[in-house]
C-alpha cells in the first residue's frame, strides 16, 4: 500500500507541514500535497463520526454535580483535539494543538478563560496539582458539543 492509504489524512498533512517547517525540506516526492478543502472535509467527517459521539457519550455519563476530579492531561487532550477539528472544519490551517486551543479561546468568549488555562498548561499536561471537577468538565463538554453541532453540514 502507498503511504497515502496507510496514514490518516491529518497525519499526512502534519508530515508535510512539519518537514517544511522544521527541516526546510519538502516531502512532496513521498507524500502527496493535501489541500485545505480536503482537510476541511476530513475534519467534518471526523467530527460527525468521532467527536460528536464522544462528547455525547461523555455528557451522558457525566454529571454536573459529580465530585470526580479529572486529570488535566485528559482535559487538555480533549480540548486540543476538538479545537483542532473545529479549526480545520472552518477552513483554517492548524499547525499544532496548542495553536488550536489559542484559536478556540479567541473564538468562544464563554470558555475563553478555561481554554486559555489549558493552552498555558499544554506544555505540562501531567501536572497533578490541577484537576477539573465533574461540573467543570460537564460545562465544557456542553459547550464543545454545541460548537461541534454548529459546524455539522
Amino acid at each position: 500500500r502507498s503511504v497515502d492509504e496507510s496514514i490518516e489524512l491529518i497525519d499526512l498533512w502534519n508530515i508535510m507541514y512539519r518537514s517544511r517547517y522544521l527541516f526546510g525540506i519538502d516531502l512532496i516526492t513521498c507524500v502527496r500535497e493535501i489541500g485545505q478543502d480536503e482537510l476541511r472535509d476530513w475534519a467534518m467527517k471526523h467530527i460527525e463520526r468521532f467527536w460528536i459521539p464522544l462528547m455525547s457519550e461523555g455528557l451522558s455519563f457525566g454529571n454536573a454535580s459529580s465530585k470526580i476530579q479529572i486529570p488535566l492531561s485528559k482535559v487538555v487532550w480533549t480540548a486540543s483535539g476538538l479545537a483542532r477539528m473545529l479549526m480545520l472544519a472552518k477552513g483554517n490551517n492548524c499547525g499544532s494543538k496548542r495553536d488550536a486551543l489559542l484559536w478556540l479561546a479567541d473564538e468562544c468568549a464563554e470558555i475563553r478563560e478555561t481554554v486559555t488555562l489549558l493552552a498555558e498548561e499544554f506544555e505540562n499536561p501531567d501536572d497533578t496539582s490541577r484537576t477539573f471537577s465533574g461540573r467543570e468538565t460537564h460545562e465544557l463538554g456542553s459547550v464543545y458539543l454545541r460548537l461541534l453541532r454548529q459546524v455539522q453540514p
